[in-house]
Protein backbone atom coordinates (compact mmCIF):
# COMPACT_ATOMS: atom_id res chain seq x y z
CA UNK A 1 0.00 0.00 0.00
CA UNK A 2 1.50 3.62 -1.28
CA UNK A 3 0.99 5.85 1.62
CA UNK A 4 1.39 10.18 0.99
CA UNK A 5 3.50 10.73 4.61
CA UNK A 6 2.71 14.04 4.16
CA UNK A 7 -1.12 13.48 4.49
CA UNK A 8 -2.71 11.95 8.10
CA UNK A 9 -0.76 8.60 7.82
CA UNK A 10 -2.84 5.60 8.67
CA UNK A 11 -1.86 1.36 7.35
CA UNK A 12 -4.33 -0.61 8.29
CA UNK A 13 -2.99 -4.28 9.28
CA UNK A 14 -4.29 -7.36 9.69
CA UNK A 15 -5.96 -8.49 13.08
CA UNK A 16 -6.87 -4.71 13.49
CA UNK A 17 -3.50 -3.62 13.90
CA UNK A 18 -2.76 0.01 12.77
CA UNK A 19 0.55 1.86 11.98
CA UNK A 20 0.40 5.46 12.45
CA UNK A 21 2.15 8.46 13.55
CA UNK A 22 2.93 8.25 17.31
CA UNK A 23 0.87 10.92 19.20
CA UNK A 24 0.77 12.40 22.63
CA UNK A 25 -1.50 9.18 23.72
CA UNK A 26 1.17 6.96 22.51
CA UNK A 27 4.13 8.66 25.08
CA UNK A 28 4.06 5.81 27.91
CA UNK A 29 3.71 2.94 25.23
CA UNK A 30 6.60 3.91 23.49
CA UNK A 31 8.79 4.65 26.57
CA UNK A 32 7.59 0.80 28.03
CA UNK A 33 7.98 -0.77 24.85
CA UNK A 34 11.65 0.70 24.56
CA UNK A 35 13.01 0.50 28.08
CA UNK A 36 11.58 -3.52 27.83
CA UNK A 37 13.02 -4.45 24.75
CA UNK A 38 15.95 -2.42 24.41
CA UNK A 39 16.56 -1.35 27.92
CA UNK A 40 16.70 1.70 30.53
CA UNK A 41 18.95 3.71 28.02
CA UNK A 42 16.58 3.49 25.38
CA UNK A 43 13.95 4.19 27.63
CA UNK A 44 15.25 7.73 28.82
CA UNK A 45 16.35 8.77 25.23
CA UNK A 46 13.18 8.19 23.74
CA UNK A 47 11.63 10.67 27.02
CA UNK A 48 14.64 13.04 25.98
CA UNK A 49 13.79 13.11 22.25
CA UNK A 50 10.15 13.04 22.72
CA UNK A 51 10.35 15.98 24.60
CA UNK A 52 12.51 18.12 21.96
CA UNK A 53 16.10 17.59 24.04
CA UNK A 54 17.63 17.57 20.02
CA UNK A 55 16.12 20.27 18.29
CA UNK A 56 14.26 19.38 14.97
CA UNK A 57 13.32 15.86 16.73
CA UNK A 58 10.28 15.00 18.60
CA UNK A 59 6.96 13.23 18.62
CA UNK A 60 6.40 13.52 15.37
CA UNK A 61 8.99 11.42 14.26
CA UNK A 62 8.55 8.23 15.83
CA UNK A 63 5.75 5.31 14.11
CA UNK A 64 3.76 3.21 16.28
CA UNK A 65 1.83 0.05 15.38
CA UNK A 66 -0.83 -0.41 17.77
CA UNK A 67 -3.71 -2.92 18.94
CA UNK A 68 -7.26 -1.59 18.89
CA UNK A 69 -7.00 -1.02 22.41
CA UNK A 70 -4.15 1.24 22.05
CA UNK A 71 -1.47 -0.76 23.01
CA UNK A 72 1.90 0.31 21.03
CA UNK A 73 3.33 -3.45 19.46
CA UNK A 74 6.39 -2.19 17.47
CA UNK A 75 7.81 1.02 16.95
CA UNK A 76 10.50 3.03 14.69
CA UNK A 77 12.01 6.03 14.72
CA UNK A 78 13.07 8.63 12.56
CA UNK A 79 16.14 11.11 13.58
CA UNK A 80 17.55 13.48 11.07
CA UNK A 81 21.73 13.74 11.65
CA UNK A 82 24.20 15.91 9.89
CA UNK A 83 27.11 14.13 8.42
CA UNK A 84 30.34 15.31 7.15
CA UNK A 85 32.38 13.42 4.57
CA UNK A 86 35.11 15.72 3.88
CA UNK A 87 34.20 19.01 3.84
CA UNK A 88 30.42 18.72 2.70
CA UNK A 89 28.22 18.38 5.42
CA UNK A 90 24.98 16.51 4.86
CA UNK A 91 21.58 15.92 6.02
CA UNK A 92 21.18 11.94 6.48
CA UNK A 93 18.36 9.68 7.98
CA UNK A 94 19.13 7.73 11.16
CA UNK A 95 16.40 4.90 11.71
CA UNK A 96 16.42 4.11 15.68
CA UNK A 97 14.39 2.75 18.06
CA UNK A 98 13.34 -0.68 16.82
CA UNK A 99 11.43 -2.13 18.67
CA UNK A 100 8.12 -5.05 18.36
CA UNK A 101 6.74 -6.92 21.30
CA UNK A 102 7.91 -10.94 21.14
CA UNK A 103 4.26 -11.92 20.12
CA UNK A 104 4.47 -10.07 17.33
CA UNK A 105 7.78 -10.50 16.04
CA UNK A 106 7.97 -13.04 11.72
CA UNK A 107 4.58 -11.27 11.36
CA UNK A 108 6.80 -8.09 8.84
CA UNK A 109 5.31 -5.14 11.23
CA UNK A 110 8.93 -3.92 10.71
CA UNK A 111 9.17 -4.32 7.01
CA UNK A 112 5.90 -2.39 7.13
CA UNK A 113 7.18 0.53 8.95
CA UNK A 114 10.35 0.67 7.01
CA UNK A 115 8.95 1.11 4.01
CA UNK A 116 6.92 3.69 5.23
CA UNK A 117 10.17 5.34 7.04
CA UNK A 118 11.86 5.31 3.39
CA UNK A 119 9.16 7.42 1.90
CA UNK A 120 9.69 9.99 4.81
CA UNK A 121 13.18 10.05 4.21
CA UNK A 122 12.19 10.79 0.36
CA UNK A 123 10.10 13.67 1.01
CA UNK A 124 12.81 14.89 3.41
CA UNK A 125 15.67 14.40 0.99
CA UNK A 126 17.60 12.86 2.94
CA UNK A 127 19.51 10.11 0.39
CA UNK A 128 21.52 8.24 2.41
CA UNK A 129 20.23 6.60 6.06
CA UNK A 130 22.29 4.88 8.67
CA UNK A 131 21.60 2.73 11.64
CA UNK A 132 23.85 0.88 13.92
CA UNK A 133 22.42 -2.26 15.70
CA UNK A 134 21.84 -5.95 14.75
CA UNK A 135 23.80 -8.32 13.13
CA UNK A 136 22.60 -9.21 9.74
CA UNK A 137 19.23 -7.84 10.58
CA UNK A 138 18.69 -4.45 8.59
CA UNK A 139 20.28 -5.96 5.53
CA UNK A 140 17.21 -7.53 5.07
CA UNK A 141 15.63 -4.32 4.54
CA UNK A 142 18.76 -2.99 2.20
CA UNK A 143 21.09 -1.87 4.25
CA UNK A 144 24.81 -2.56 4.04
CA UNK A 145 27.68 -1.96 6.22
CA UNK A 146 29.48 0.55 5.16
CA UNK A 147 30.69 2.63 7.81
CA UNK A 148 33.37 0.96 10.22
CA UNK A 149 32.90 1.26 14.06
CA UNK A 150 36.56 0.33 14.41
CA UNK A 151 37.89 -1.35 17.76
CA UNK A 152 41.08 -1.33 18.77
CA UNK A 153 40.83 -4.24 21.11
CA UNK A 154 40.36 -5.87 24.83
CA UNK A 155 42.27 -5.03 27.67
CA UNK A 156 42.51 -7.09 30.62
CA UNK A 157 42.90 -6.25 34.44
CA UNK A 158 45.99 -8.91 35.03
CA UNK A 159 47.51 -8.56 32.32
CA UNK A 160 47.15 -4.42 31.32
CA UNK A 161 47.17 -3.08 35.06
CA UNK A 162 50.81 -3.40 35.10
CA UNK A 163 51.45 -1.86 31.90
CA UNK A 164 49.77 1.03 32.46
CA UNK A 165 51.32 2.01 35.99
CA UNK A 166 53.57 4.30 34.57
CA UNK A 167 50.45 6.56 33.34
CA UNK A 168 50.02 9.29 35.67
CA UNK A 169 47.01 9.45 37.74
CA UNK A 170 45.15 12.38 37.10
CA UNK A 171 41.73 12.92 38.43
CA UNK A 172 38.98 10.94 36.73
CA UNK A 173 34.99 12.21 37.23
CA UNK A 174 31.61 11.86 35.67
CA UNK A 175 30.56 15.11 33.82
CA UNK A 176 28.71 17.53 34.82
CA UNK A 177 26.35 20.07 32.66
CA UNK A 178 28.73 22.61 33.11
CA UNK A 179 31.00 20.31 30.96
CA UNK A 180 28.62 20.56 27.25
CA UNK A 181 30.91 23.46 25.85
CA UNK A 182 34.15 22.25 26.28
CA UNK A 183 33.47 18.59 25.32
CA UNK A 184 31.81 19.73 22.40
CA UNK A 185 34.76 21.29 21.23
CA UNK A 186 37.14 18.38 22.32
CA UNK A 187 34.29 15.95 20.69
CA UNK A 188 34.58 18.39 17.64
CA UNK A 189 38.39 18.70 17.38
CA UNK A 190 38.60 14.84 17.44
CA UNK A 191 35.57 14.97 14.51
CA UNK A 192 38.24 16.69 12.23
CA UNK A 193 41.14 14.62 12.44
CA UNK A 194 38.33 11.60 10.78
CA UNK A 195 37.37 12.15 7.04
CA UNK A 196 33.35 11.07 7.77
CA UNK A 197 32.41 12.31 11.11
CA UNK A 198 28.64 12.90 13.38
CA UNK A 199 27.87 16.49 14.50
CA UNK A 200 26.34 15.99 17.66
CA UNK A 201 24.64 18.94 19.46
CA UNK A 202 25.61 21.03 22.57
CA UNK A 203 22.50 20.10 24.66
CA UNK A 204 22.95 15.69 24.02
CA UNK A 205 25.98 16.55 26.31
CA UNK A 206 24.41 18.19 29.02
CA UNK A 207 21.68 15.94 28.99
CA UNK A 208 24.37 12.87 29.27
CA UNK A 209 25.72 14.17 32.25
CA UNK A 210 22.48 14.48 33.69
CA UNK A 211 21.18 11.42 32.79
CA UNK A 212 23.96 8.50 32.17
CA UNK A 213 24.77 6.28 35.03
CA UNK A 214 26.34 2.78 34.56
CA UNK A 215 24.30 1.17 37.51
CA UNK A 216 20.89 2.81 36.47
CA UNK A 217 21.17 2.91 32.21
CA UNK A 218 24.47 1.51 31.28
CA UNK A 219 26.17 4.29 30.18
CA UNK A 220 28.68 6.78 31.70
CA UNK A 221 30.46 9.87 30.28
CA UNK A 222 34.02 10.67 32.02
CA UNK A 223 36.35 13.24 31.66
CA UNK A 224 40.08 13.56 32.83
CA UNK A 225 41.18 16.34 34.99
CA UNK A 226 44.44 18.93 34.97
CA UNK A 227 44.57 21.69 36.70
CA UNK A 228 40.95 21.95 37.38
CA UNK A 229 40.14 21.57 33.77
CA UNK A 230 38.90 18.65 31.98
CA UNK A 231 41.47 17.47 29.17
CA UNK A 232 40.04 14.04 27.94
CA UNK A 233 36.55 12.63 27.61
CA UNK A 234 35.32 9.02 27.44
CA UNK A 235 31.64 7.03 27.36
CA UNK A 236 31.38 3.76 28.95
CA UNK A 237 29.06 1.13 28.77
CA UNK A 238 28.90 -1.65 30.72
CA UNK A 239 27.59 -5.26 29.70
CA UNK A 240 27.65 -7.88 32.42
CA UNK A 241 31.19 -7.67 33.47
CA UNK A 242 32.46 -6.08 30.18
CA UNK A 243 32.67 -2.45 30.33
CA UNK A 244 33.81 -0.61 26.69
CA UNK A 245 35.55 2.70 26.63
CA UNK A 246 34.52 5.02 23.71
CA UNK A 247 34.05 8.22 21.81
CA UNK A 248 37.45 8.89 23.46
CA UNK A 249 38.45 12.60 22.60
CA UNK A 250 40.94 15.31 23.71
CA UNK A 251 44.39 14.82 24.99
CA UNK A 252 46.07 11.83 24.41
CA UNK A 253 47.83 12.10 28.41
CA UNK A 254 44.16 12.06 29.32
CA UNK A 255 42.32 9.57 27.16
CA UNK A 256 45.37 7.06 28.69
CA UNK A 257 44.61 8.19 32.32
CA UNK A 258 40.68 7.14 31.45
CA UNK A 259 41.46 3.68 30.31
CA UNK A 260 43.66 3.16 33.34
CA UNK A 261 40.91 4.12 35.74
CA UNK A 262 38.31 2.55 33.86
CA UNK A 263 41.19 -0.94 33.88
CA UNK A 264 40.05 -0.62 37.79
CA UNK A 265 36.35 -1.19 37.73
CA UNK A 266 35.18 -3.45 40.11
CA UNK A 267 34.81 -6.99 39.16
CA UNK A 268 35.96 -6.14 35.69
CA UNK A 269 36.61 -8.71 33.39
CA UNK A 270 37.80 -7.15 30.30
CA UNK A 271 37.79 -3.65 28.67
CA UNK A 272 36.86 -2.96 25.28
CA UNK A 273 38.59 0.11 23.64
CA UNK A 274 37.03 2.27 20.67
CA UNK A 275 38.81 4.64 18.62
CA UNK A 276 39.65 6.56 15.51
CA UNK A 277 41.53 4.21 13.20
CA UNK A 278 44.93 4.95 13.13
CA UNK A 279 45.17 7.56 15.76
CA UNK A 280 47.83 8.14 18.38
CA UNK A 281 45.37 6.40 20.86
CA UNK A 282 44.78 3.17 18.35
CA UNK A 283 48.85 2.92 18.10
CA UNK A 284 49.28 3.71 21.62
CA UNK A 285 46.78 0.68 22.62
CA UNK A 286 48.09 -1.63 20.05
CA UNK A 287 51.98 -1.20 22.25
CA UNK A 288 49.76 -2.74 25.25
CA UNK A 289 49.41 -5.44 22.92
CA UNK A 290 45.45 -6.03 23.77
CA UNK A 291 43.59 -9.24 22.97
CA UNK A 292 41.96 -9.44 19.72
CA UNK A 293 38.22 -7.70 19.76
CA UNK A 294 36.83 -7.33 16.09
CA UNK A 295 35.48 -3.97 14.97
CA UNK A 296 32.10 -3.81 14.25
CA UNK A 297 30.26 -1.56 11.33
CA UNK A 298 27.05 0.57 11.36
CA UNK A 299 24.91 0.17 8.36
CA UNK A 300 24.19 2.32 5.29
CA UNK A 301 21.38 2.69 2.93
CA UNK A 302 20.94 4.92 -0.33
CA UNK A 303 17.93 5.81 -0.63
CA UNK A 304 18.45 7.99 -3.44
CA UNK A 305 21.54 7.53 -5.71
CA UNK A 306 21.33 9.93 -7.82
CA UNK A 307 20.44 12.87 -5.52
CA UNK A 308 23.22 11.29 -2.49
CA UNK A 309 25.73 11.54 -5.70
CA UNK A 310 24.38 14.91 -6.36
CA UNK A 311 24.88 15.88 -2.46
CA UNK A 312 28.20 14.29 -2.45
CA UNK A 313 29.82 16.47 -5.68
CA UNK A 314 32.10 18.64 -4.21
CA UNK A 315 33.98 15.54 -2.69
CA UNK A 316 34.49 14.39 -5.97
CA UNK A 317 35.30 17.17 -7.43
CA UNK A 318 38.10 17.88 -4.90
CA UNK A 319 39.21 14.36 -5.36
CA UNK A 320 39.92 14.86 -8.42
CA UNK A 321 41.13 18.36 -8.34
CA UNK A 322 44.23 16.61 -6.28
CA UNK A 323 44.72 13.70 -8.86
CA UNK A 324 46.49 12.60 -11.98
CA UNK A 325 43.25 13.35 -13.56
CA UNK A 326 42.68 17.11 -13.11
CA UNK A 327 40.73 18.92 -15.24
CA UNK A 328 38.90 15.50 -16.66
CA UNK A 329 35.99 16.17 -19.12
CA UNK A 330 33.93 13.01 -19.75
CA UNK A 331 30.62 10.89 -18.65
CA UNK A 332 31.52 8.16 -16.49
CA UNK A 333 28.39 5.25 -16.86
CA UNK A 334 28.38 3.54 -12.63
CA UNK A 335 26.31 0.64 -14.15
CA UNK A 336 24.95 -1.00 -10.45
CA UNK A 337 23.06 -3.57 -12.50
CA UNK A 338 20.11 -3.03 -11.33
CA UNK A 339 19.89 0.78 -11.85
CA UNK A 340 22.65 2.76 -13.18
CA UNK A 341 24.10 6.63 -12.61
CA UNK A 342 25.51 8.77 -15.16
CA UNK A 343 28.17 11.52 -14.13
CA UNK A 344 29.29 13.93 -16.29
CA UNK A 345 32.57 15.42 -15.28
CA UNK A 346 33.28 18.86 -17.39
CA UNK A 347 36.71 20.45 -16.87
CA UNK A 348 36.98 18.66 -13.47
CA UNK A 349 33.45 19.63 -12.10
CA UNK A 350 30.60 17.73 -11.78
CA UNK A 351 27.92 19.25 -13.96
CA UNK A 352 25.48 16.41 -14.49
CA UNK A 353 23.92 13.76 -12.44
CA UNK A 354 21.44 11.04 -14.33
CA UNK A 355 19.87 8.35 -12.79
CA UNK A 356 20.10 5.41 -15.34
CA UNK A 357 18.17 2.22 -16.10
CA UNK A 358 19.63 -1.00 -14.83
CA UNK A 359 21.71 -3.00 -17.30
CA UNK A 360 23.49 -6.79 -17.02
CA UNK A 361 25.97 -5.77 -19.29
CA UNK A 362 27.89 -2.27 -17.88
CA UNK A 363 31.41 -1.37 -18.79
CA UNK A 364 31.83 -0.28 -15.23
CA UNK A 365 29.30 -2.89 -13.22
CA UNK A 366 29.20 -2.64 -9.47
CA UNK A 367 27.28 -5.02 -7.57
CA UNK A 368 24.06 -2.50 -5.96
CA UNK A 369 25.71 -4.24 -2.13
CA UNK A 370 28.79 -1.80 -2.83
CA UNK A 371 27.06 1.47 -3.52
CA UNK A 372 27.40 2.54 0.28
CA UNK A 373 30.28 1.36 1.09
CA UNK A 374 32.14 3.06 -1.90
CA UNK A 375 30.36 6.40 -0.41
CA UNK A 376 30.94 6.19 2.59
CA UNK A 377 34.75 4.76 2.07
CA UNK A 378 34.63 1.14 3.42
CA UNK A 379 37.38 -0.52 2.23
CA UNK A 380 39.59 0.50 -1.13
CA UNK A 381 38.79 -0.16 -4.84
CA UNK A 382 41.58 -2.70 -4.32
CA UNK A 383 39.96 -4.67 -1.98
CA UNK A 384 36.52 -4.50 -3.30
CA UNK A 385 37.98 -5.73 -6.53
CA UNK A 386 39.70 -8.79 -4.93
CA UNK A 387 36.11 -10.46 -3.31
CA UNK A 388 33.70 -9.15 -6.03
CA UNK A 389 33.94 -11.07 -9.65
CA UNK A 390 30.90 -9.36 -10.19
CA UNK A 391 32.88 -6.12 -9.97
CA UNK A 392 33.41 -5.52 -13.40
CA UNK A 393 35.66 -2.52 -15.31
CA UNK A 394 35.92 -3.23 -19.14
CA UNK A 395 39.02 -0.54 -19.36
CA UNK A 396 41.77 -0.86 -17.46
CA UNK A 397 42.01 3.08 -17.44
CA UNK A 398 39.01 3.03 -15.47
CA UNK A 399 40.23 1.87 -12.38
CA UNK A 400 42.48 4.50 -11.35
CA UNK A 401 39.27 6.78 -11.75
CA UNK A 402 37.52 4.77 -9.09
CA UNK A 403 40.45 4.81 -7.01
CA UNK A 404 40.69 8.31 -7.17
CA UNK A 405 36.55 8.97 -6.50
CA UNK A 406 36.25 6.92 -3.99
CA UNK A 407 39.28 6.31 -1.57
CA UNK A 408 39.05 4.57 1.70
CA UNK A 409 38.14 7.09 4.40
CA UNK A 410 38.64 6.94 8.01
CA UNK A 411 35.26 8.09 10.07
CA UNK A 412 34.18 8.99 13.45
CA UNK A 413 30.70 8.09 14.31
CA UNK A 414 28.63 8.50 17.02
CA UNK A 415 24.97 8.62 17.54
CA UNK A 416 22.88 11.63 18.07
CA UNK A 417 23.23 11.78 22.38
Amino acid sequence: METDISAELRVDLPSGLVLRRATPADVEGLLDINGQLLGEDSRVEVKFLIEGGVPGMGLEDFLVVVEPSGRVVSSLSLLTQELRVGQTVLKIGNPEFVSTLPEYRGGGLIRRLFAVLEQMQKERGLAISTIMGIPYFYRLFGYEYALEDFRAGFLYPETHREKLAAIPDLEVRRTVESDAPLLAKMYAETAAQADIAMSMAESGWAWAARTRELHANNLEDWVAIENGQPIAYARLHLSGNTLTAFRLTGELAGQQALIKKALDWPGLEKLGIGTVRNSSLHFWVLELEPGRRPSYGNYVRIIDPALAFRQLEPEFESRLAASTLAGLSREVELGFYRFGVALTFEEGKLVKVEARSGNQSPAIGIPPDLLPKFLMGYRSIFEYRRVNPDFIVSKEEDWALLEILFPPLVNMINFFI
